[in-house]
């Protein structure tokens, strides 16, 4: 994430090119090259949106939430519905801002 976060403040840089080439994904290259290579007016709209998008990458205080650290274990999905543990989401929204995710259930 850091490294995208530079890479939307730095348009002209082809490293994210250079990296989805040698990982085989060409047709993503040639989507980042396009916008790179458009109008300045419409390259500064892209880009600057995706700096307004990741603006929170500012705050020194989320980086560990977005880094790798030694002993933490990447969340695995398909370990999580294996096992007897409880995934609980959490919602800023206020009352009811769980909805869309989690649908009444019907009375029977």
């Amino acid at each position: 994430m850091l490294d995208v976060h530079r890479w939307v403040r730095q348009p002209d840089d082809r490293e994210p090119e250079d990296l989805l080439i040698a990982a085989g994904e060409d047709s993503a290259s040639v989507d980042v090259e396009s916008a790179r290579t458009k109008t300045p007016k419409q390259r500064d709209g892209i880009y600057g949106s995706a700096e307004n998008l990741l603006s929170w990458l500012r705050n020194p205080s989320l980086i560990p939430w977005i880094t790798p650290d030694e002993g933490w274990v990447e969340f695995s999905p398909e370990r999580c519905v294996r096992s007897t543990d409880t995934l609980h989401l959490l919602s800023t929204e206020g009352p009811g801002g769980l909805a869309r995710v989690c649908p009444p259930r019907p009375r029977w």
